[in-house]
């Protein structure tokens, strides 16, 4: 549930950041120099989001409270996602569609701990670099390798 969540929530980045330019025409550090302040604001404003998703899941007893959580994150998702496939993602209702208890929820509010401490790596990553391969060392220290 949580996974599929932010692998839309990353193709929708990918997606949003790459209309209205002619990227393929541009070289790699042009493409970063354009790409480095949406991905630092990018983490901005999700990293916050993860940390209310973490707390809501946390305090989630019931499975009717963990789908107003997920809602919620997907509600919060589809700001960053062109309207077409914010639509989808949330008529899809994929993001309903799971079992909850209390391992659930632990292993939940775990995944979403871990996914918070990376993306404020990788958030560490881009603000601190200069180029693209600044970057991908950086993210090759932290562990976390090319997608």
């Amino acid at each position: 549930m949580i996974k599929k969540s932010f692998l839309i929530l990353a193709s929708a980045i990918l997606v949003f950041a790459s209309e209205g330019s002619d990227m393929q025409q541009m070289s790699g550090q042009d493409m970063f120099n354009i790409l480095k302040p949406q991905m630092s604001k990018m983490y901005d404003s999700v990293i916050p989001m993860i940390e209310k998703a973490e707390e809501c899941f946390q305090n989630a007893k019931t499975k009717e409270a963990a789908v107003k959580c997920s809602e919620t994150m997907m509600q919060e998702s589809a700001k960053f996602m062109p309207p077409g496939m914010a639509k989808e993602a949330m008529n899809s209702e994929d993001y309903k569609n799971f079992e909850w208890n209390d391992e659930v929820r632990k292993k939940t509010v775990e995944d979403l701990r871990k996914s918070k401490i990376e993306m404020q790596k990788m958030q560490k990553c881009i603000n601190n670099s200069k180029t693209m391969k600044d970057m991908d060392i950086c993210m090759k220290e932290i562990g976390v390798e090319k997608r």
